[in-house]
């Protein structure tokens, strides 16, 4: 086991524009405050296809347990994708976020040994699961 959890930088090259530079020290500092190693920035541009899925094929890469983003915007119409939260937690810079890994309600279901309150994602709406 590693002493600190990695974590990666993501930026969308036309959202930073002149001020990807300042970005990128932003994501690398914001990591180093909150105790991560961090890997690498991952910059992108809009035009990338899959910009997502290579994130997150790059955030498995180096068994990244966090993304750090200067903000919701360098996402595609600025929302964190829920397939990169599954994976890892999602920090943003300005609006000081943390979107935190979940699992859906059947597999928190099959974990958990007594009674669980889960986040239904979408719905911002807390219910209780039974398991048993």
């Amino acid at each position: 086991m590693r002493p600190r959890p990695t974590a990666v930088g993501y930026i969308c090259r036309e959202v930073s524009g002149v001020r990807q530079e300042w970005d990128e020290f932003r994501v690398r500092s914001l990591a180093a405050r909150f105790g991560y190693d961090y890997a690498k920035t991952i910059v992108l541009g809009s035009g990338t296809a899959d910009r997502i899925d290579q994130l997150i094929v790059s955030v498995r890469r180096v068994d990244a347990e966090a993304v750090f983003v200067p903000s919701e915007a360098h996402f595609i119409a600025g929302r964190v994708p829920t397939e990169l939260i599954r994976i890892a937690d999602v920090n943003t810079v300005d609006s000081e976020n943390t979107y935190a890994r979940w699992i859906d309600t059947d597999e928190a279901n099959a974990a958990t040994c007594g009674n669980a309150v889960h986040l239904e994602v979408g719905t911002e709406q807390r219910r209780e699961v039974q398991s048993g």
